[in-house]
């Protein structure tokens, strides 16, 4: 989860479906460098297409777009240092942070981020979107 990227992109095509060529292109920027994102599908039941970043590292989920997207994200730092998305039925995505990044929390799973993140349970949690 990132609250200061723009666009949602996902570099695991297996959490993805509906793979086609992006109807507009994502010119991307980021502080290791530049790329051009040609391609979008959709992640779970997510309302809007989202990029995929085959060349990536990471999949990363654009706060400003899970909001636009209806999604309630709450924050309580007395609790936890945790991103809570809160999804259809009552079901809810914890992103901790670990060094500074807030990754899916995985049922106590040592999560590193930047890794490429292709276990059955992620996929799982991913769905709920």
């Amino acid at each position: 989860m990132d609250s200061g990227c723009t666009n949602i992109t996902i570099c695991n095509d297996e959490h993805m479906h509906g793979l086609r060529h992006a109807e507009k292109e994502l010119d991307m920027h980021t502080y290791v460098g530049s790329r051009v994102l040609d391609k979008e599908g959709f992640l779970g039941r997510f309302p809007p297409p989202v990029y995929h970043n085959e060349d990536g590292i990471a999949n990363v989920l654009a706060m400003r777009e899970m909001i636009a997207g209806g999604y309630c994200i709450t924050m309580d730092t007395d609790a936890d240092n945790a991103f809570i998305v809160h999804c259809d039925g009552n079901r809810k995505m914890q992103f901790v942070n670990c060094k500074g990044v807030y990754v899916l929390e995985q049922l106590g799973a040592n999560v590193e981020p930047g890794a490429k993140e292709t276990s059955a349970m992620y996929r799982r949690q991913l769905s709920n979107f």
